[in-house]
């Protein structure tokens, strides 16, 4: 039954593609890729339609049901484990949520890194049973293999975690981006293996042989890159990057020449590295080039047993390392979400880009982790097999989302007329597609030649208008812009008596003007701008109030802290453009500074101060509606919000920290980042005040 699903899936023939499959070519303008880390499809999006199908799947006819997780299947895909006299010990069903993290302040399934390397993943996909039939069993087997064996029974939660899958309670970014427009379930990553060779895959069209990482993670890959392609075409481009791949080691970006010498050839090729900011800023004003590449803030950090804090918290993990945002395990999945959210929302900032603009949203390899689709046979891009390997056959599955207004709602992307599956070579072959380069002058190797390509996903002549991701019903305008009572002074509630979740109380202050005792004495009925709330725009002038009356200030003329409503300082988020929506990505700038200088998450006594713009990620803030927390929901004034750094400094803490207020400073009312993993992070928010 197992391997007959499977079969019949990667053999069946599709009918013609829907839509004008040059619409694509008409329509977009811009195309944004993203490539993140490490997760296969089962782990973010195998019961993403488990409980309602799709609403189109393309090509649309006599399609076979989304290929993900359901109960039954769950059953057949029991990873099972054996020691090492070939004695069944137990076996792992795939998982519908995250169990291991239940008692755990991290969301990070699995809790420790998975083997990625060629060798690794052979067992995974082979299992047991020899090098011949690819029966998916070998996960937990391969996984388990990071304990001793006396551990097993002990670790038992963890191990099986490697078979854990993802629910859109607990990503609800990434979640919602698949529902709301496209993802494929047949995409895969190009080579069985870990990172390098996969990102040379989407890039080059070949890893030239190699199937492993090189010594510290760096690797030289001689072939030519789509990026050499784009400048013979004459087309604009931008890479986009956040933190040192690996810092002192491997300083700067990943794609650059040092890792793709063929790059080195580009005139003027530094002008096309870009921090992640700039995006923003050129997303927001529609200045992005035809072809935007992101690279995430990496993650490199593993579980670790700390002998001493077991003594004291004997049923507690720990992470040791550099907490990125690019979803690679053991790194909490939060820090990606914010970071998807960011990236859409700035797209969706400039409603006119918007409508010409394609979001790719990719990850390199798998990760280690369960996918129950066993890998096609491929073509081999080149003749390097000096490794032994012949580049024949995929590997494992991992995610494809497709966001644009161009794409119908609950789309399911497969390829056209065609059982060769999407691999990243189908990136390089849709984005020259796209350009109308000559394929004999690709020069991208044999398996981007024949990559089926993704334009058909471009299915709508007129732009779709739904870019806030949410339901009405649970967040009406009307409530939000028109509260129906308020009562009391500075502490009294607005909708106290409502609940999201079971988690969230609606405890709104109300916004009384202190600055002048004419104004104080108004009610907060008496000002509906302030009141009612009007859509907040970057640039704008505004004050952030504590929630319990206090205003962002600095004192030693560069330390943030809160003090009275006269000592307030207006503060302006940036980059300029647009509307600040749940999600956005923003610097905060202090409006009056004469320098120009702008909220810096650290400092060498701790707290939150004003620096001069680095363009590092610890001078970049998330902004998240506490009220109202659905993706491109408008921020309004008099709304709370919390403000997530992009910086996890913490040595045991591996999450976003919020905006906060010290309370067992020296100082009094210092403001400081605080896990949100902290029993009062709920409370670390600030409403959004008008400057009088």
């Amino acid at each position: 039954m197992r391997i007959l699903t499977a079969f019949v899936f990667l053999s069946f023939h599709l009918s013609a593609a829907s839509g004008n499959p040059d619409l694509m070519r008409q329509e977009i303008k811009h195309i944004v890729v993203v490539m993140l880390e490490n997760r296969s499809f089962d782990n973010l999006l195998g019961w993403l339609y488990s409980e309602d199908p799709p609403l189109q799947f393309i090509p649309s006819e006599n399609p076979l049901p989304f290929q993900g997780l359901s109960d039954s299947l769950a059953k057949a895909f029991a990873n099972p484990l054996q020691n090492s006299m070939g004695n069944f010990v137990y076996s792992c069903l795939p998982v519908k949520g995250v169990p291991s993290s239940g008692v755990s302040e991290w969301l990070n399934s699995p809790p420790y890194d998975p083997n990625e390397p060629f060798s690794n993943v052979s067992k995974q996909i082979f299992g047991m049973g020899g090098m011949t039939v690819p029966t998916m069993l070998g996960f937990v087997q391969d996984y388990a293999s990071l304990w001793a064996e006396n551990e097993w029974e002990r670790d038992r939660l963890n191990i099986c975690s490697v078979m854990e899958s993802y629910t859109d309670k607990q990503l609800p970014v990434f979640t919602s981006l698949a529902r709301h427009y496209a993802v494929s379930d047949f995409w895969f990553s190009s080579v069985p293996t870990q990172t390098n060779p996969n990102r040379a895959f989407s890039v080059c069209g070949t890893s030239e042989g190699q199937i492993v990482n090189g010594f510290l993670g760096k690797s030289v890959f001689n072939a030519d890159t789509i990026w050499n392609r784009w400048e013979e075409i004459g087309s604009s481009w931008t890479i986009f990057w956040q933190s040192d791949m690996l810092p002192v080691i491997f300083p700067g970006p990943f794609h650059t020449s040092r890792m793709f010498p063929s790059m080195g050839a580009i005139p003027n090729l530094e002008s096309h590295y870009q921090k992640i900011d700039a995006f923003h800023e050129l997303a927001r004003n529609g200045g992005l080039p035809e072809f935007s590449f992101i690279e995430p803030q990496w993650t490199f950090c593993e579980g670790v047993e700390l002998e001493e804090l077991k003594k004291i918290c004997p049923d507690t993990d720990y992470l040791a390392g550099l907490q990125g945002n690019d979803f690679h395990p053991p790194g909490d999945v939060r820090t990606a979400e914010n970071f998807l959210a960011n990236i859409y929302t700035s797209l969706i900032a400039n409603q006119e880009a918007w409508e010409k603009t394609l979001l790719v949203v990719l990850f390199d390899e798998h990760g280690g982790i369960f996918d129950h689709i066993p890998p096609p046979s491929a073509v081999a891009p080149d003749t390097h097999f000096e490794n032994g390997f012949m580049f024949d056959r995929y590997g494992v599955r991992t995610p494809a989302l497709f966001i644009s207004p161009r794409i119908k709602k609950g789309t399911v992307l497969r390829p056209d007329s065609s059982a060769t599956p999407f691999d990243h070579t189908s990136l390089i072959a849709t984005l020259l597609k796209w350009k109308q380069m000559d394929p004999s002058q690709w020069n991208m190797g044999k398996r981007t030649a024949i990559a089926p390509t993704f334009e058909a996903v471009v299915t709508e002549n007129i732009a779709r208008n739904d870019a806030a991701i949410g339901d009405l019903e649970e967040d009406p305008e009307v409530l939000r812009d028109c509260p129906r009572t308020i009562s009391g002074s500075d502490s009294a509630g607005l909708f106290d008596e409502l609940s999201m979740d079971g988690e969230l109380a609606y405890a709104e202050s109300a916004i009384a003007d202190e600055r002048s005792s004419e104004r104080s004495q108004k009610g907060p009925e008496d000002d509906p701008l302030r009141v009612c709330g009007q859509s907040l725009n970057m640039g704008e002038t505004v004050l952030l109030k504590d929630p319990n009356g206090s205003y962002l200030s600095v004192y030693l003329g560069e330390f943030s802290c809160i003090d009275e409503c006269e000592k307030a300082i207006p503060i302006q988020f940036s980059p300029s453009g647009g509307a600040i929506t749940h999600g956005s990505f923003v610097t905060i700038q202090w409006q009056n500074d004469p320098a120009n200088r702008i909220l810096d998450s650290s400092s060498l006594i701790g707290d939150c101060c004003f620096a001069e713009n680095s363009h590092s990620p610890n001078q970049w803030w998330t902004v998240k509606s506490v009220d109202h927390p659905f993706l491109g929901s408008g921020i309004k004034l008099g709304d709370r919000i919390y403000l997530e750094s992009h910086v996890y400094t913490d040595p045991l803490t591996f999450v976003p920290a919020r905006l906060a207020v010290d309370s067992c400073s020296i100082w009094e009312g210092s403001v400081i980042t605080k896990s949100i993993a902290d029993a009062d992070a709920d409370s670390c928010y600030w409403t959004v005040e008008r400057l009088p």
